[in-house]
């Protein structure tokens, strides 16, 4: 958890906590003047029951007192700052692992698209080369063995020219299929089963 998220729930247990303080304030005074309203009550309902010899006389007023019902509210202040703290932690725990596996997700994604993008780029630029190598030479045979059917033919000079270039086409031609191969195999398109993979890996 980053330290924005602690401030944030520090902020959060100060407000809960200041509530829980003003309510608890709360019940104390009106605890305070409930018994001064009590003393006043009991001491004029003790002249008025007493018998005649001065015992008091018996009453319904229970069990239940003001004491009991400041202890019960307490506990349940105290319960449900508990549990709000407890759930507010639970849920700022499944929001940090739901941002981290998004978080992991869009990483192996960009891989996945930079390693495709590089294969293309290098792909791409020795691609050309072989178009434009492999048409000097479709070229340069279709001339060398046009040369070599025409009749009356030419002289052995001309012959000769036309074998060289044609034979310096295909040099030039194979050595660009060299490399294409070469970029292929350093630079591979990535897989669906890696990217696959990379998403299981948490």
């Amino acid at each position: 958890m980053g330290l924005p998220d602690r401030i944030g729930w520090m902020l959060l247990g100060c407000a809960i906590g200041f509530f829980a303080g003003y309510v608890v304030r709360f019940l104390q005074d009106m605890k305070e003047e409930l018994d001064e309203v009590d003393g006043i009550v009991k001491k004029k309902l003790g002249e008025r029951d007493a018998d005649k010899d001065g015992r008091p006389r018996k009453n319904d007023t229970g069990f239940v007192r003001n004491d009991l019902f400041k202890d019960i509210s307490l506990l349940v202040v105290v319960i449900i700052t508990v549990v709000a703290a407890f759930m507010s932690a639970s849920a700022s725990s499944k929001v940090q692992e739901t941002q981290n596996e998004q978080g992991h997700d869009t990483d192996c994604t960009q891989q996945y698209l930079t390693k495709t993008v590089k294969a293309l780029n290098e792909r791409a630029e020795f691609t050309v080369s072989q178009a434009n190598a492999n048409l000097d030479l479709q070229t340069s045979q279709a001339e060398f063995f046009g040369l070599l059917l025409k009749r009356p033919p030419e002289t052995v000079r001309v012959r000769e020219e036309a074998a060289q270039q044609y034979l310096e086409d295909l040099h030039k031609y194979i050595t660009v299929v060299q490399k294409t191969k070469v970029k292929a195999e350093l630079f591979p398109y990535p897989s669906d089963k890696a990217l696959a993979n990379c998403y299981n890996h948490k």
